[in-house]
C-alpha cells in the first residue's frame, strides 16, 4: 500500500513539474538563448530546487507546440511503463493484460517496489524530456513561422495604398510612444481606420498574426459601380495607419518583421542595455534597433537626447526627421 501512495504522490508531483517546465518554455518563447539568461537568474536557480516552486499548478497555454511535445513526452513515457512492468516489450505487456494473465500476489508486490524509484527517476528528468522536445520542435515550428511570414508579406503588399504603416522599436518607450501615436490618429482620423498591436505582443509572430486577423482592413475596398457592372473598384480616400510595435532579443528579428511590414515610417525612442546578454554587446544593441530606420521608405523619426540612438544614427546615412 505504502508504494501506491508513495508512487501516486510522485506522479501528481511529476504533472506539477511538467506543467511548470512547459509553461517557463512558453514564457520565454522556446528560445535557448533566452531560457539560458533565466537560468542564471535567482528565479531560474530556484527552478532546480525539486517541487519548491511558486505556484499550486503551474500550466502553459495550450498550443500547437505544446502538443507536440507532450505528444514526445508520452512516447518516452512507454519507455518507462514497460521498464515498470518489468518487460522490455511494451507491446507483450498490454498483450498480457488484455489477455487476462494472472500475476501472483508476490510478483505483483514485487512490480509495485519497482514503480516507485522509476517514477521518481521520470519525474526527476522531466527537464530533460522537455528540452528534448523544444528541440525536436525548432524545425516544424521554423517552417510554420516561414509561412505564416509569406502570408503576411502577401497581405501587405497588396494592401491599400492609403494605409500608412509605421514601425515603432527601442529599449525603452516603445509602448508608451505607440499608445499615445495610436490615441492622436485615432482622435484625428477614427478607431475604424487604425490597427496596432495591443499590450506588449510585439514579437515576429505576434505581429504576423495580427495582420492575417487584419486582412479586411489592409484590402483596397470594392465600392459597387452601376456603370461598370458593379465590379469597379474605386479608391477610398480616407487615410487609414497601421502603428506596430517592434521588439526584438537579437539582431535581425526587427529585419524579418520588416520584411513583410513594410514600414513607411520608422520610429526609435531610445536605447540601452537592456536584454544585452541576449543581443551579446552594446553595438549589436544599436544595429539591431537600426534596422526599423534601414527599412523605412519615407521617414525615420529618433531621440536625439539618447546619446546611443544619436550615435548610430550619426554613424549611418539616413533620411531622418529629428
Amino acid at each position: 500500500m505504502i508504494w501506491y501512495i508513495l508512487s501516486g504522490l510522485i506522479f501528481l508531483l511529476g504533472l506539477r513539474t511538467l506543467g511548470k517546465n512547459l509553461q517557463s518554455w512558453q514564457i520565454r518563447e522556446y528560445r535557448f538563448d533566452r531560457m539560458r539568461a533565466w537560468l542564471q537568474t535567482k528565479d531560474g536557480r530556484g527552478a532546480f530546487v525539486p517541487w519548491f516552486y511558486r505556484g499550486v499548478f503551474p500550466r502553459p497555454k495550450f498550443s500547437g507546440r505544446i502538443f507536440m511535445i507532450l505528444v514526445g513526452i508520452f512516447f518516452i513515457g512507454g519507455f518507462y511503463v514497460s521498464h515498470i512492468s518489468g518487460s522490455d516489450d511494451y507491446v507483450g505487456f498490454c498483450s498480457d493484460i488484455i489477455s487476462g494473465e494472472i500475476i501472483s500476489c508476490n510478483q505483483e508486490q514485487d512490480k509495485n517496489s519497482k514503480i516507485f524509484p522509476l517514477l521518481l527517476l521520470w519525474e526527476r528528468t522531466i527537464w530533460l524530456q522537455v528540452l528534448f522536445g523544444v528541440w525536436v520542435t525548432k524545425l516544424p515550428v521554423w517552417l510554420g513561422r516561414q509561412r505564416l511570414f509569406g502570408k503576411a508579406r502577401k497581405i501587405i503588399q497588396n494592401s491599400d495604398e492609403n494605409i500608412t504603416r509605421i514601425g515603432i522599436t527601442g529599449s525603452y518607450g516603445k509602448s508608451s510612444t505607440k499608445e499615445i501615436l495610436v490615441h492622436l490618429l485615432e482622435s484625428h482620423f477614427g478607431k475604424e481606420q487604425v490597427r496596432y498591436n495591443p499590450a506588449n505582443n510585439n514579437t515576429e509572430v505576434a505581429v504576423a498574426r495580427l495582420i492575417l486577423k487584419n486582412q479586411v482592413f489592409f484590402k483596397t475596398p470594392e465600392i459597387p459601380n452601376p456603370s461598370l457592372s458593379g465590379r469597379q473598384e474605386v479608391r477610398n480616400d480616407k487615410k487609414k495607419f497601421f502603428v506596430c510595435e517592434m521588439g526584438a532579443y537579437r539582431k535581425g528579428e526587427i529585419k524579418t518583421m520588416c520584411d513583410y511590414v513594410l514600414p513607411h515610417q520608422g520610429l526609435v525612442t531610445g536605447l540601452n542595455q537592456q536584454h544585452i546578454e541576449l543581443f551579446g554587446s552594446q553595438r549589436n544593441i544599436q544595429e539591431g534597433k537600426f534596422e526599423v530606420a534601414e527599412a523605412a521608405t519615407d521617414k525615420v523619426f529618433f531621440n536625439s537626447d539618447n546619446a546611443l540612438t544619436a550615435e548610430i544614427f550619426n554613424d549611418r546615412e539616413v533620411e531622418a526627421t529629428k
